[in-house]
Formats: structure tokens, sequence, C-alpha cells
């Protein structure tokens, strides 16, 4: 949670969607629970899959929320890349 700073994870945002504006539809494809995945920090996770469309772009956005210490659901990471 404090790995990043709110204005680090807007840059990094941006940076990962590279010059799409605004997605303008997005469509919820799946949600996997996952529990101690390899190659990740120990713990709860759940990756979401989005189908996105900004214009005539067709993308995959991933989306990974993890369970913090709290118990509360948090962001994780975000990755897109084309359809």
């Amino acid at each position: 949670r404090g790995a990043v700073t709110p204005e680090q994870w807007d840059t990094a945002l941006r940076q990962a969607r590279g010059a799409i504006e605004k997605v303008e539809l997005r469509f919820l494809t799946s949600a996997t629970y996952m529990k101690d995945p390899p190659n990740a920090p120990q713990g709860e996770y759940v990756i979401h899959l989005f189908s996105a469309h900004a214009g005539d772009a067709a993308m995959i956005e991933t989306v990974t929320v993890v369970r913090d210490v709290d118990g509360a659901w948090r962001a994780g990471g975000y990755y897109i890349r084309p359809e």
C-alpha cells in the first residue's frame, strides 16, 4: 500500500495507457481469485480482465486487487494491451 504514492499510481496508469485518452466502454470478462500466486508476495488476489474500447481501439485491461492486512481489497496492479 505504501509502495507508491497516489501521484505515482496516476502517472503509471497514464504511461500504461499511452496515447489512449479515455476508455469509452469497459466490460468485465472474468474475475479470478488466487491465493499465493507464483512470482508474487503471498496473499489473496483477484485478477479482473476487462474488454475495453476507446474509439476504434480494442484492448484488454488487467486489474489486480490484493487483500490488505486490514482486510480491505486494494488495487495492486494494472496492465493494458491491444485486443
